[in-house]
């Protein structure tokens, strides 16, 4: 049984029920099924039973999350830990939050903690045993092969042109763009589908005015329109209710533009470029990773420095991938603390508030596309990211003809508010914010 939805990249115009009934008509076991949906894309959660063993499987990077919850020896799994704490009358763990939320945290909770009593969010690459409450990794189990950079790239080029070919058949796309560069590749991907494509781009105070101009650019290079949306004023049942669907787990600070999605037709999928920084060296962009990797490294990278309750998830998660994940496997372990923590917790609680509104697509969430990417040599991972820049050319190559995350007059821009001290310039913003009707808290 699957819950979401599933893109099958070999077959653009199956439904989900299509794609479900040809993994379950060909896998026998576990471990078949586990390389059926190897190429699959999506965001879904499938429940697989085989003999007496029932298990739960998230998709690549856990954007349809999962709960859980042992209580009084009973299983119980929930789309959100506020469902599952309301259900069973649970508690949010007040001294768990005392001791995560005065320390430095990034936009999450670490891993795979909740501020509910009890309750934990599925790591990606984990199953979970429904006999046991246990969850178990099952990716990786071997060696990634080692990729040319030329073939990584024709090959995902590829596959998320596909990928969002099997969106568009189901509703009208909508492909959110910024100056960077995982966006710039879907541009380049879907260019057979950019005439009946929408594109999109945020305009908001603390956004950097690259993205803006270079979106208009690369939307003029479709000859289709660009919406320049604005987030406006948020009500405080807006904030009520984001609040409610995400079980309260929802911390990032740009939340405040989601509000410009209740503005869009109930049946449209909005795309994406996040996810794509898996292979983009996103923990140690220059190539070269730390001499020592403990937990306190880590909360360091990821803007957990110094939180107590970071520091203990991210020891245990170092010591099971020290047990499992072997050096031969050819996986460095930034690159795999930023899928499974980075992704599992932050984007995956994004993409459920999300559901509030709209259809979140993250046509890089395919662990096949993931894992190619980890078999290109880091010289190609790193900035100045030859192996994106490849996709592109093959994609696209007009979209190389504009910068990345860099315009002349963002420059200058740059070069004249440094010319303030800080606190000014944040004062000026919240002002501005505060008269627009804005929160970013």
């Amino acid at each position: 049984m699957c819950l979401g939805d599933v893109y099958d990249p070999f077959n653009t115009t199956d439904r989900n029920s299509d794609i479900i009934q040809k993994i379950a008509n060909s896998a026998h076991d576990f471990d078949s099924f586990e390389s059926r949906i190897y190429h699959v894309s999506g965001r879904w959660l499938i429940l697989v039973s085989i003999g007496d063993e029932t298990r739960l499987y998230p998709d690549a990077s856990g954007l349809r999350p999962a709960f859980y919850s042992k209580l009084a020896g009973d299983l119980w799994v929930g789309s959100q830990p506020g469902l599952l704490s309301e259900f069973l009358d649970l508690r949010p763990n007040h001294d768990l939050v005392a001791r995560f939320l005065p320390h430095p945290h990034s936009t999450s909770w670490p891993g795979s903690v909740t501020p509910y009593e009890d309750v934990a969010q599925l790591w990606p690459n984990h199953f979970l045993d429904l006999n046991t409450g246990v969850p178990t990794r099952f990716w990786p189990m071997a060696p990634i092969e080692t990729l040319d950079i030329e073939t990584c790239a024709a090959t995902n080029v590829e596959y998320l042109s596909n990928i969002m070919c099997a969106v568009a058949e189901r509703g009208p796309l909508y492909l959110w763009l910024t100056g960077g560069y995982d966006s710039r590749v879907l541009f380049a991907a879907s260019k057979k589908l950019h005439g009946q494509m929408n594109f999109c781009v945020f305009d908001y105070l603390k956004s950097a005015s690259y993205d803006t101009s270079i979106a208009r650019k690369l939307a003029k290079k479709s000859g289709r329109p660009i919406q320049v949306v604005r987030p406006k004023s948020t009500p405080k049942e807006f904030w009520q209710l984001l609040e409610t669907n995400s079980g309260g787990m929802a911390i990032d600070p740009g939340n405040f533009t989601k509000i410009a999605f209740v503005d869009y037709p109930a049946d449209s999928f909005h795309i994406t470029g996040t996810a794509g920084e898996v292979g983009r060296c996103f923990y140690y962009k220059n190539g070269v990773r730390p001499a020592a990797l403990d937990s306190k490294t880590l909360c360091r990278l990821a803007y957990y420095d110094g939180n107590p309750v970071a520091e203990q998830v991210f020891a245990a998660w170092l010591k099971e991938i020290e047990e499992s994940v072997p050096p031969s496997f050819g996986i460095d372990p930034l690159d795999l603390f930023y899928w499974e923590h980075r992704l599992g917790a932050w984007l995956g609680v994004q993409c459920l508030a999300n559901d509030t509104f709209l259809d979140s697509i993250v046509p890089f969430n395919c662990r096949a596309i993931f894992e190619s990417m980890l078999g290109v040599g880091v010289e190609y991972r790193k900035e100045p990211y030859l192996l994106f820049r490849k996709m592109c050319e093959i994609g696209y190559p007009e979209v190389l003809d504009e910068p990345f995350n860099w315009t002349r007059r963002w420059q200058l821009e740059q070069q004249f508010l440094s010319m303030f001290p800080w606190r000014l310039r944040n004062w000026v913003i919240g002002l501005r914010s505060s008269y627009l009707g804005m929160n970013y808290h």
